[in-house]
């Protein structure tokens, strides 16, 4: 890329450009830059080479990001002047999909922060190549295809430190196990209520005979289901051989529900304990 210094002021007619797209989006992004950072802002950039991808140039207040070989708008900025430096009021992005293909509101902001950080205030910038790219692409060709440099990539969204860190799989393990073993304890209390209800019925039936009844009270709604299956088990069975059958029904299907209720309740805390965590950051 040519040294565009700030003396030398990109200005529309020096480019052929297309008109603004009227197919665009509120790109709400947000930058705060000082005196020096917002001269070297509005003196833009000319594209001299091949490589150079973006033709940059500022009408007060606009900054103005057009593509250097077709001459389409992809973004624009607004700055206000405030008591300590220049600010980005207002942005957008093209949505005109004959010029740009690009549908993520995220990743375009943070593109246009690398443009202006890589090319406008030569800060040093990593380039974010979308998750959404094939991971059998070869490295580079779409930042070339944008900028046509070789900045250092990252993937974005950016991991966060939790998946980036070399225990993230012992940490995914972890949940995994903890959820497996919270509806592995939700199965065995059932377990165990059932096969006492169900026992208390079978040695004493006129004390206990309607504890069952609890059972099925806790197994809603799946009990409904498992009432349908009893009438095909023991059509013909006596009173103890009905409640035995009844009690493996409610122990197996029940059970499979408990640890259901089990694992989504784990998973529930899980986020929550995440979303804290995050808070405090």
């Amino acid at each position: 890329m040519s040294d565009s210094s700030p003396d030398k002021i990109a200005a529309r007619k020096d480019r052929k450009t297309l008109p603004l797209p009227d197919a665009r989006e509120d790109l709400d992004f947000t930058g705060a830059y000082n005196a020096v950072e917002f001269e070297r802002i509005r003196a833009g950039l000319i594209p001299e080479e091949m490589e150079d991808k973006w033709f940059i140039f500022f009408e007060d207040p606009w900054l103005y990001f057009h593509r250097s070989w077709t001459g389409s708008c992809i973004y624009a900025v607004r700055f206000e002047k405030g008591a300590t430096g220049f600010a980005a009021v207002e942005s957008w992005v093209s949505r005109n999909r004959d010029e740009y293909k690009g549908t993520r509101r995220d990743y375009d902001r943070a593109m246009l922060n690398f443009l202006i950080d890589a090319l406008l205030l030569r800060k040093p910038a990593t380039f974010p190549v979308p998750d959404s790219i094939p991971k059998d692409a070869p490295k580079g060709i779409y930042q070339h295809h944008l900028v046509g440099r070789a900045y250092p990539e990252t993937t974005f969204p950016a991991k966060s430190a939790a998946e980036s860190s070399p225990h993230a799989g012992i940490v995914s393990r972890f949940k995994f196990s903890s959820t497996l073993i919270v509806a592995g304890i939700a199965m065995a209390l059932h377990t165990a209520l059932a096969v006492f209800l169900f026992g208390a019925a079978i040695r004493d039936p006129i004390r206990s005979g309607l504890a069952p009844v609890l059972v099925y009270m806790c197994d809603i709604p799946v009990s409904y289901g498992i009432e349908l299956l009893r009438q095909i088990f023991h059509q013909n069975d006596d009173y103890y051989r009905a409640l035995k059958t009844d009690c493996a029904l409610y122990v197996v299907i029940g059970g499979v529900w408990w640890g259901f209720i089990g694992a989504v309740v784990s998973m529930f805390f899980q986020w929550l304990f995440q979303m804290r965590l995050k808070r405090r950051r």
